[in-house]
């Protein structure tokens, strides 16, 4: 874990999936030997989020295709422009590997199906996306 303390944007608008979500982290933290805390901060519109993420850092953003005041990939291009270093994971309902294959093309880490990662499936996948993050931004910056 390159952290001590992942600090985690949700941007998801159904209250239950954000509630199982950190559950989910919660309990990953409870089997993570590293001790690693999370800092998570939910919101539920794009527009929110993206006032709010202008203003703050974050480690990694979890988001949710389908929002109130946006949908599909072009949510991954807004977030992008606001904070083009910061690496996305893509939550969604549906297994689509179309879908999937263009949102890592527009720069997402990662493509989860909503509900397939339990435990330390999910703190593996936030801590890979990071990873693969830095070693990107090393990479460009030779």
């Amino acid at each position: 874990m390159v952290h001590q303390k992942l600090k985690i944007m949700l941007i998801e608008d159904n209250p239950g999936d954000a509630r199982i979500l950190q559950e989910e982290l919660v309990e990953s933290l409870k089997e993570d030997p590293t001790h690693v805390q999370i800092d998570l901060r939910w919101f539920n519109l794009l527009s929110t989020a993206l006032a709010y993420l202008s203003r703050g850092r974050f480690d990694t953003i979890l988001l949710d295709m389908n929002l109130p005041d946006s949908s599909g990939l072009d949510n991954i291009d807004k977030v992008r422009s606001v904070s083009p270093h910061i690496p996305i994971i893509i939550l969604s309902g549906l297994k689509d590997e179309l879908t999937m294959a263009e949102a890592i093309r527009r720069g997402a880490q990662n493509y989860v199906v909503k509900g397939s990662l339990k435990g330390n499936e999910l703190l593996r996948v936030i801590s890979d996306a990071i990873e693969n993050q830095l070693k990107k931004m090393e990479l460009q910056a030779l």
